[in-house]
């Protein structure tokens, strides 16, 4: 197969897992309002000036978020699937952006050639992941948008390490900026990042430097500001303190079941090509470890903060790291698939995949029937006068957790 036939054959099947992913989750898009999508209707249905009033009492760590919502909602209304379409857009960024990191990645393990197999594998675990796609693609909360952000940034990055070059190392930067803005704690994933970008630094001219610089001048400005803005957030009160089956319970779920049979069943192929003395290092060093770091050091970090001061353990601020497991899986598929049965197993794990997660995907899309809460909050915001906060009886500022 020619290269230009391999590539439009890349596209077509991203642009179906990409469908997939922004498809079948819009199913539901139309369900009520749950409390925290609530949260987001009434605080950024109010005019600009209102909104921003309301991120100096409260819920400054995802004030990116609110403020984009409110000029959304100006442009497109404030019905259920509007308020849910940014986060699939997001989705379906998240699912590109896999795919090219997948692909980079294999490119530099010890066999390139199966790179394209590690893009789409890659693409189709995050398009058919139970939290990425089944959950979060159709709510009305920033945690879709800052993992697009966290993909991308380090797709970008990936790329930059090998081939620095200005647009990569700013649109990593761009796109961590904009992750910061819309949930804060996104700043325990990027951090993992960074190696790919020290490596860019060391092998970059002197106008790649200079660019690479004032990029993270940036980011680092807006972690400043972020990090200012969210010391009036405050977390969920009923995240529960880990325990040893709740933090087995969070990995599985950023894992997912076909995403840890894939990452399973390419280790026994490595094993065996081992055993054979075909040794075979699915990943360069720096890319193994970083994905690795980034897949398990945000867990570490929110787990460690759990234990010193208060529970942070949720998947949906850990979802980004759902990216990086699922990449991880396909890159170890990818290189330890025999060559000339790779379409063949290939075709195999992906009915596999589709069989495992369907059920959980549609199940996950069915509306609970409850109680509209839309209209609650404007009843309530009714009887207020829409304040420039949401204030419980006793008038303290609560959020409603981000």
């Amino acid at each position: 197969m020619s290269r230009a036939a391999a590539t439009v054959g890349t596209l077509g099947a991203t642009a179906g897992l990409v469908l997939v992913a922004v498809l079948v989750p819009a199913s539901g898009a139309a369900r009520s309002l749950w409390g925290d999508e609530a949260f987001t209707a009434t605080a950024a249905a109010r005019p600009f000036g209102a909104t921003l009033g309301l991120l100096a009492h409260q819920d400054g760590g995802i004030a990116g978020y609110l403020l984009l919502m409110n000029r959304w909602i100006a442009l497109f209304g404030a019905s259920e699937v509007a308020l849910r379409v940014p986060s699939l857009l997001a989705t379906a960024v998240t699912v590109v952006a896999a795919a090219v990191l997948g692909r980079h990645v294999g490119s530099r393990g010890a066999v390139p050639a199966r790179a394209p197999v590690a893009g789409m594998l890659a693409a189709l675990l995050v398009a058919v992941h139970p939290q990425v796609v089944g959950t979060y693609a159709t709510e009305a909360r920033p945690y879709a948008l800052a993992t697009a952000g966290v993909t991308v940034a380090a797709a970008a990055w990936a790329v930059a390490a090998r081939r620095p070059r200005p647009g990569p190392v700013l649109l990593g930067c761009a796109a961590a900026a904009f992750a910061l803005t819309q949930h804060f704690l996104t700043a325990a994933a990027l951090v993992f990042l960074v190696p790919w970008l020290l490596r860019a630094r060391g092998g970059a001219d002197r106008r790649t430097r200079l660019w690479l610089h004032a990029g993270a001048v940036g980011v680092g400005a807006v972690a400043v500001v972020m990090a200012w803005s969210s010391r009036r957030t405050y977390l969920q009160g009923w995240i529960p303190l880990p325990d040893p089956l709740y933090a087995v319970s969070m990995v599985a779920s950023l894992l997912s079941p076909a995403g840890g049979a894939l990452l399973l069943l390419g280790a026994v192929l490595l094993l065996v090509g081992c055993g054979r003395g075909a040794l075979v290092v699915p990943l360069a060093r720096l890319d193994g470890g970083v994905l690795l770091a980034w897949a398990a050091g945000p867990f570490l970090l929110l787990l460690g903060y759990s234990l010193v001061a208060e529970p942070a353990v949720l998947v949906r601020y850990l979802l980004s790291s759902a990216v990086a497991f699922q990449v991880l899986a396909a890159a170890a598929l990818a290189a330890g698939l025999p060559a000339a049965r790779r379409g063949a197993v290939l075709l195999v794990a992906t009915v596999a995949v589709v069989a495992v997660t369907g059920t959980v995907l549609v199940r996950s899309r069915v509306a609970v029937p409850g109680e509209d809460l839309r209209a609650a909050a404007a009843g309530v915001l009714a009887q207020r006068g829409t304040p420039s906060c949401t204030c419980p009886a006793g008038g303290k500022a609560r959020s409603a957790g981000t």
